[in-house]
């Protein structure tokens, strides 16, 4: 007699088997590939207009990116800034982004693919209208209490390196 017939749990086994391999496969794939991006994605976290101002009147050096989740030029300059962060983070220079959509969920949708290294918050489209935007992507470049230059569009990476080089040397 078959030793699978003596013992009846070695027949379950064998049969359960190829439903254990499918059961453990799915929770590895749940566990390990879909579910990272739901929990590592970047927050994008509501400020009201007034934070919003007195973001912009910030006394220390700052670059502040205004941009939507439905701009495609919006997600080059993700790309872009995260260099110059790397670049100028460690010498006093600040960066954030600003999201104009109508719910924080796009624009963290959009990180999720083109992540941030530095933080991003949401205004929605309040914040596009007390601020007259017309096009994003859209740059502030902040301080001494104030924004001191206004960039429309996508910008060249080397131009606005000269900008950020000149705005930490103009500062009190």
């Amino acid at each position: 007699m078959p030793i699978a017939q003596q013992v009846p749990s070695l027949s379950l086994v064998r049969h359960l088997h190829p439903l254990f391999v499918i059961i453990v496969v799915s929770i590895v794939l749940n566990v390990f590939v879909w579910t990272p991006s739901r929990v590592l994605a970047q927050e994008v976290s509501p400020i009201t207009l007034e934070e919003m101002h007195e973001m912009l009147a910030s006394e220390e050096p700052l670059v502040v990116s205004l941009m939507t989740s439905w701009c495609g030029p919006c997600k080059s300059e993700i790309r872009m800034l995260n260099a110059l962060y790397a670049e100028f983070a460690g010498q006093g220079l600040d960066f954030a982004g600003l999201s104009l959509d109508i719910a924080p969920r796009q624009m963290e949708r959009m990180l999720e693919a083109v992540p941030a290294q530095f933080p991003f918050y949401w205004v929605g489209e309040a914040g596009m209208d007390e601020l007259e935007v017309n096009a994003v992507p859209q740059l502030y470049l902040v301080r001494d209490g104030g924004i001191v230059h206004t960039l429309v569009g996508l910008q060249e990476e080397d131009e606005l390196r000269g900008l950020l080089v000149e705005l930490l040397e103009q500062r009190n």
